[in-house]
C-alpha cells in the first residue's frame, strides 16, 4: 500500500508541478486526491480478498524406523538437524551374531548339497542290490527245478531239495528287502523341486533369510530429511518391530510441533524428521 501510494504522488508531481500537464485548481486538485483515494480502495480490497490470512499449520507424514532385528546399537554416525539423503545410515546393529549364522548356514547348505550326492549314491548302490540278488534268485530257481528232477530219478535225496528251496526263500526276501530300500532310496532322491533336492532347497531358504537378516542390521534412512531427536545411544539394545523409532515427514513452517500420523503419499511433502 505504501509503495503504491508514493508512487501516485509522484506521478501528480510530474503532471502538475514538474512537467506541468495539468493546471493545479481546486478542481483537478479534488479530482486527483479521489482518484488516488479510489485507487488505494481497490487495492486494500484485492489484498483482503486474494492474501490468505490465519495460523498456517502443515500436517505431517510418518514412517516407523524399527529395525527388522535386534541387537546392540555399535554406531550411531547421524546427527540431529542436519540434513540427510535417503539410504544414508541412521545407526549400526553389531552384526557379528548375524554373521556367525550365515556362516552356520553356508556350511549347512555345502552339507545338504554333498548329502543330496550321496543319496544319488545310495540309489545306485541299492538297485545293485536289486539286480544281484535278482540274479541269485534266478539261479536258486533253476538249481531248485534241476534238483527237483534228479529226485524224480533217484539222483538225489528229498533233503537236497528242501535245501536249495530254503536257500531260495531266503533269496527272494532278500531281494523284496532290497526292492523296499531301492523304493525309499529312490522316493528320496526324486524329492526336489525344479531338480533342486528339498533339503537343499530348505537350506538355501534358511541361508538367504539369514542373509537378509544382515543387511537389516544397517538401518538407513527411508527418505531424505533430518534428524530431530536422537533418543537411541550406542550400547542401548535396538529395539526389533513395534517400537517407537520413528521417521517423521513434514515441510518447513511457523510451529515447533506436529502431529503424528501414519504414512501417506502426499507429494506436497518434502521433507522428514527422523526420530530415533
Amino acid at each position: 500500500m505504501v509503495i503504491i501510494l508514493v508512487t501516485y504522488l509522484v506521478l501528480v508531481w510530474l503532471l502538475f508541478f514538474k512537467l506541468k500537464l495539468l493546471r493545479l485548481t481546486w478542481i483537478t486538485g479534488a479530482l486527483a486526491t479521489l482518484v488516488g483515494l479510489f485507487i488505494l480502495a481497490v487495492f486494500a480490497a484485492l489484498m483482503n480478498t486474494l492474501t490468505p490470512t490465519g495460523r498456517f499449520v502443515v500436517g505431517s507424514r510418518v514412517v516407523e524406523v524399527t529395525p527388522n532385528v535386534s541387537g546392540e546399537i555399535i554406531a550411531i554416525p547421524v546427527k540431529p538437524n542436519v540434513p540427510i539423503t535417503t539410504g544414508t545410515v541412521l545407526f549400526q546393529i553389531d552384526p557379528a551374531p548375524f554373521q556367525y549364522k550365515v556362516r552356520a548356514l553356508e556350511a549347512a547348505l555345502v552339507a545338504a548339497q554333498q548329502q543330496a550326492n550321496v543319496l544319488q549314491d545310495n540309489y545306485k548302490q541299492a538297485s545293485a542290490n536289486v539286480a544281484g540278488l535278482e540274479k541269485q534268485v534266478e539261479f536258486h530257481q533253476q538249481r531248485l527245478a534241476d534238483i527237483a528232477r534228479l529226485v524224480k530219478g533217484g539222483a538225489a535225496t528229498p533233503f537236497s531239495e528242501e535245501d536249495t528251496r530254503e536257500e531260495l526263500d531266503i533269496a527272494t526276501a532278500q531281494l523284496d528287502a532290497a526292492k523296499a530300500q531301492q523304493l525309499s532310496a529312490r522316493a528320496t532322491l526324486e524329492s526336489s523341486i525344479n531338480g533342486i533336492n528339498t533339503a537343499v532347497l530348505q537350506h538355501r531358504a534358511q541361508l538367504d533369510d539369514a542373509k537378509w537378516e544382515l543387511e537389516q542390521t544397517t538401518v538407513r534412512a527411508p527418505s531424505d530429511g533430518y534428524v530431530s531427536t536422537l533418543a537411541v545411544a550406542v550400547g542401548a539394545r535396538a529395539p526389533c518391530k513395534g517400537s517407537d523409532v520413528l521417521h517423521r515427514g513434514v515441510r518447513p513452517h511457523n510451529r515447533r510441533h506436529f502431529h503424528a500420523e501414519r504414512i501417506s503419499n502426499n507429494p506436497t511433502w518434502r521433507q522428514s524428521a527422523i526420530v530415533l
